[in-house]
């Protein structure tokens, strides 16, 4: 397994990208991959705290190629986890580039 960035560094934050999205880090991807919470009590949570969907991930990755391994729970829509969330992603989008997870190179012209 191979490690993008120290999870240290990173904090619980909630982004705003289309729905209120917590963003939680977690240590290790097995960790991760072995959090199943409870439905009922995940979407009293999020209902109490005005949060959409909750997002956890880690920066230990088996692809190298990546930079994160990531799950979406989404208990106040009627499911507990989304396999494929665009929201989920864009809000992490923008915490990985604010966080420094993720650079992004962009074009410029030259004289």
């Amino acid at each position: 397994m191979k490690r993008h960035t120290e999870i240290k560094y990173f904090l619980v934050n909630k982004i705003y990208a289309g729905l209120a999205t917590l963003i939680v880090p977690i240590t290790t991807l097995y960790d991760e991959i072995n959090i199943f919470p409870h439905e009922q009590n995940l979407k009293k949570f999020c209902l109490d705290n005005k949060i959409d969907i909750i997002l956890i991930f880690s920066t230990e990755v088996k692809d190298s190629k990546s930079i994160a391994h990531s799950r979406v729970f989404a208990p106040k829509f009627g499911y507990l986890e989304d396999p494929a969330t665009g929201s989920g992603n864009s809000a992490f989008s923008y915490y990985s580039y604010y966080r420094q997870i993720l650079f992004i190179e962009q074009s410029f012209r030259s004289n």
